[in-house]
C-alpha cells in the first residue's frame, strides 16, 4: 500500500510541475505594471547657492511603476513617482517647491508562510527633479527690495525602500505597502503608500 501512496505523490507532485512549468512559460519573466498614492514628505533644506530658508512638509504623492520578477527572490522595477507640490507663504517670505524622481531599482523578496506574502528591499537610482522658488524681503543686498531666487535641477541620485507585498488568492493582484525615500544634497524626499500591482 505505501508503494502505491509513494507513486500516487510523486505523480502529483509531478503534474504540479508540468502545470507550474506552463503557467511560467507563459510569462517568464514575470512582468506586471501598477501604482500607488499616499503621504509624502518633500524636503528642501537649501538651495545650490545656500539663500533658500528650507521647507519640510507633508503632502499627497502618487507613483506608477512597470516590473519584472524572473525568479522569486530578485526582480527589478522602473518607476516615476510625484512626491507633490508644497508651499510656504508668510509676511517677508515666500517658498515653494515640487519634487519627481524616475528610478531604477533591484528587488529582493522573502517570501513568508507560502506563494501569498513577501517581505521586499528595493535600491537603485533615481533621477530626482527640484524645482523650487521663492522670495526673502527686504532683502539686505537689494536696498528696499525683496531677494528673489529659484532654481531646477536634476540630480542622479541613491535611492531605497522597503515593503510587504500580499496577492491576492486566485487573481493577478497584489496589494503593496512601502516606503521608499531619495538621499538628495537638498532634502531627501519619501513617501509611504499604498499600491496595487497587475501581473500578465
Amino acid at each position: 500500500m505505501k508503494p502505491i501512496v509513494l507513486a500516487g505523490s510523486i505523480s502529483a507532485a509531478l503534474a504540479a510541475c508540468a502545470l507550474s512549468g506552463v503557467a511560467r512559460a507563459d510569462d517568464p519573466l514575470g512582468f506586471y505594471f501598477g501604482g500607488g498614492i499616499g503621504q509624502s514628505d518633500v524636503r528642501l533644506d537649501h538651495s545650490p547657492s545656500d539663500s533658500f530658508f528650507g521647507l519640510d512638509s507633508n503632502h499627497f504623492g502618487w507613483k506608477v511603476l512597470f516590473g519584472l520578477r524572473p525568479i522569486a527572490p530578485l526582480g527589478a522595477e522602473a518607476e516615476y513617482t510625484d512626491y507633490g507640490e508644497v508651499s510656504f507663504n508668510q509676511p517677508g517670505a515666500f517658498a515653494e517647491a515640487h519634487e519627481r524622481s524616475g528610478a531604477v531599482y533591484g528587488i529582493g523578496y522573502l517570501p513568508l508562510g507560502g506563494p501569498f506574502l513577501d517581505l521586499y528591499g528595493k535600491a537603485g537610482v533615481a533621477w530626482l527633479r527640484t524645482n523650487a522658488n521663492g522670495a526673502v524681503g527686504p532683502c539686505p543686498i537689494v536696498p528696499q527690495g525683496n531677494c528673489i531666487f529659484g532654481f531646477d535641477r536634476t540630480d542622479s541620485r541613491f535611492a531605497y525602500g522597503a515593503g510587504v507585498q500580499v496577492h491576492l488568492p486566485r487573481t493577478n493582484v497584489s496589494v503593496r505597502g512601502e516606503y521608499q525615500r531619495v538621499d538628495s544634497s537638498l532634502g531627501d524626499p519619501s513617501l509611504l503608500s499604498l499600491g496595487l500591482t497587475f501581473s500578465f
